[in-house]
């Protein structure tokens, strides 16, 4: 990392005709701190999210997105949550795509997914279903890596039921999440 950011700084200066011996040490130090800030926030690739409404009521949702192009992520999903004599997790996979081009930038995501949900009640019934859904997101993303990702959209889900029992359905989602990007 040392080097890499030596070499950035020793390619501005000679790329840039404007930097000569006479040049103030202070503006040089400014053009470079603003170089190494665009590598350091173009070249993230990681986006871990925590789901904050799940918070308020009992289960824990994780997120990790992984940069394959410049417009989109992939990457696993959980949740785990535990309400009294219930229980259960929800794991899965997700997409996300940037509509502006940059998915680790401030803008609009179209956010995919496919999870598989399990719960338990008393240790006894076992109940799982798939869910297949799709968001519109916004994002904010600051030059920290904090971020904050606000949206709705709607939800597949089909249940199976211990008495050979299913229910399909489709319901509104709402996604909050709060992250760092790395």
């Amino acid at each position: 990392m040392k080097y890499r950011s030596l070499f950035l700084a020793l390619l501005i200066i000679v790329a840039c005709p404007s930097y000569s011996a006479v040049s103030h040490p202070a503006e040089v130090l400014d053009e470079l701190n603003k170089a190494a800030l665009f590598y350091k926030i173009h070249h993230r690739k990681y986006n871990l999210r925590l789901s904050v409404p799940g918070l308020w009521v009992g289960w824990t949702g994780v997120a990790l997105d992984y940069k394959i192009s410049p417009a989109i992520t992939i990457g696993p999903t959980g949740k785990y949550f535990a309400y009294g004599a219930s229980s259960g997790f929800e794991a899965g996979i997700q997409m996300n795509y940037a509509l502006n081009g940059d998915v680790l930038s401030r803008g609009w995501l179209v956010n995919t997914y496919v999870q598989y949900y399990q719960s338990n009640y008393n240790h006894k019934r076992q109940n799982s279903s798939s869910v297949v859904g799709a968001n519109l997101n916004y994002q904010w993303i600051w030059d920290s890596g904090f971020n904050l990702q606000l949206g709705t959209g709607l939800t597949y889900t089909t249940i199976k039921l211990p008495v050979s029992v299913s229910n399909e359905n489709i319901h509104p989602n709402f996604d909050f999440t709060v992250g760092y990007s790395f």
